[in-house]
Formats: structure tokens, C-alpha cells, sequence
């Protein structure tokens, strides 16, 4: 199970959705918080707040953080100058919190037009934190409401 959408961190009853989660669902065994890391110190507060409320060794618990590229590309796409560095930043405040816990963390990166030159190199910034990285596609779709001719999102038959 994945809770993402909107960001996750910002609501201040997620330790409760986790325990509604795991009482409703008893037979899921994993549970995915996906964050946009742009503020690691309320993701430091929420994630205590997760693991001082349920057995991390009873269920398994991770983190992703969206990072869509190097510093140029992702400030880019996200539209906010020092996002990388921020998101870096939660990074490593969930590997903080996996000396303690069982927890898995990893990076998700969105792969579009914008940061097809920093794949290898995202790549690259996972290992040196030790974590995964999960590339996925961008997802043409009524549901992420990008339907749009948004020149930003087509791919150039090069580029496929």
C-alpha cells in the first residue's frame, strides 16, 4: 500500500491512517509514505511520530522521497529554487531514522523529457546514499490531470 498524493507529511493525523490501515487491512504487509522531502524537518516529526505509534518489525514501513533530477532539472520541474537541496536533506533524515528502524527508503524519479540527461546520474546519487531508486514513467493521464499539450511533457521521438 502507498499513501501518497498531495503531500502525506502536511497531514498531522498520519500516524492514525497508519493504525487505521493496519487494523482495517491485516493482511497488507507493507505500507509506502511517498513524500516530496521539501520539508525535512516536518518529515522528521511525522516519521517519529509513525514509528513511536506502531511496530516497525510488524509491518514493513517505507519512505520514498520524489527527486526528479540533478539540482537544475528538479528545481525545474518543481518550480522551487533549493528543492534539491531539501529533498536531499530528507534523504538523509530518513537514513537517520533507518539506524534505528527497520525501514526502507528510496528515491522515486519520474522520468520525462526535462531529466532524461540526469538518469544515469540519479542513478548515481542513490548509491552514494545507499538507497533504491524507483524509475517511473510519466503517465499521460486524465488522473494526474496532465492531459494537457504541455510542450514540457512530450517526448521528442529521440528522446522515446
Amino acid at each position: 500500500m502507498v499513501l501518497h498524493g498531495g503531500e502525506p507529511t502536511l497531514r498531522k493525523d498520519i500516524k492514525e491512517i497508519y493504525k487505521i490501515v493496519i487494523q482495517s487491512c491485516p493482511k497488507v504487509n507493507s505500507i509506502t509514505l511517498s513524500t516530496n522531502g521539501l520539508d525535512p524537518r516536518l518529515v522528521d516529526k511525522r516519521i517519529e511520530e509513525i514509528l513511536s505509534s506502531i511496530n516497525p518489525n510488524a509491518i514493513q514501513l517505507a519512505f520514498t522521497v520524489s527527486i526528479d533530477g540533478l539540482r537544475e532539472a528538479h528545481e525545474k520541474i518543481r518550480g522551487v529554487k533549493g528543492s534539491f537541496d531539501r529533498t536531499i536533506e530528507t534523504v538523509k533524515v530518513l537514513k537517520k531514522h533507518q539506524k534505528s528502524y527497520p525501514i526502507e527508503v528510496a528515491v522515486i524519479t519520474v522520468i520525462q523529457p526535462q531529466n532524461l540527461k540526469d538518469l544515469e546520474k540519479m542513478k548515481i546519487l542513490a548509491e552514494e546514499y545507499n538507497v533504491d531508486i524507483i524509475f517511473q514513467p510519466l503517465m499521460i493521464d486524465a488522473f494526474y490531470g496532465n492531459l494537457s499539450s504541455d510542450p514540457r511533457l512530450q517526448f521528442s521521438e529521440n528522446q522515446y
